[in-house]
């Protein structure tokens, strides 16, 4: 399976420790170049990396409002895919919060000071075997409560305008 890593320049360094234990366990790590961010080419290559990915992993750690680079991956990873068809996997390193997009996601720790890598592997190579576990149910079914509500908001907004159209004189023009 090929898995996008995506991570801040702040944390490349446990990355590509990150990366080295994925690819020895048979796993294809994709990343963006680590050429200069601001090259078109860069942006480019880190589009066709993500494209090419099965699975994305998200690195998330410290200084992350800086990181442009990193929220780029994560716009491109999920104009990508809309559905969200592909596993997306959350590694929060230090004391972080998830960003509101992973937020449905049930993350996996990486601690700063005595990193577990043969552990975190462990579950990443499960998770990309059983997707499904990585989501955090109650989380999806708000969402998926609070979508259903939504679209039934907009029924009966789109029921009250057509019969609000309907009572209207065909010769009256709204203006704007």
């Amino acid at each position: 399976m090929r898995v996008f890593l995506s991570h801040s320049r702040e944390n490349s360094a446990a990355a590509s420790r990150l990366a080295q234990a994925l690819k020895q366990n048979q796993i294809e790590v994709l990343m963006s170049p680590q050429t200069a961010p601001k090259d078109e080419g860069w942006r480019q290559a880190t589009e066709r990396e993500i494209g090419q990915a099965g699975a994305f992993l998200f690195l998330i750690g410290p200084g992350l409002e800086s990181d442009r680079e990193q929220q780029f991956e994560w716009l491109t990873a999920l104009q990508g895919d809309p559905g969200r068809s592909k596993t997306m996997i959350p590694v929060l390193v230090g004391d972080v919060h998830l960003p509101p997009f992973l937020r449905d996601r049930i993350p996996l720790h990486l601690d700063t000071i005595s990193p577990d890598f043969l552990g975190l592997i462990g579950r990443i190579k499960h998770l990309l075997q059983y997707p499904f576990e990585v989501v955090d149910p109650e989380s999806y079914e708000r969402g998926r409560k609070a979508q259903k509500e939504g679209l039934e908001e907009v029924k009966r907004f789109a029921l009250a305008l057509k019969a609000a159209q309907v009572s209207l004189p065909r010769d009256r023009h709204v203006e704007r």
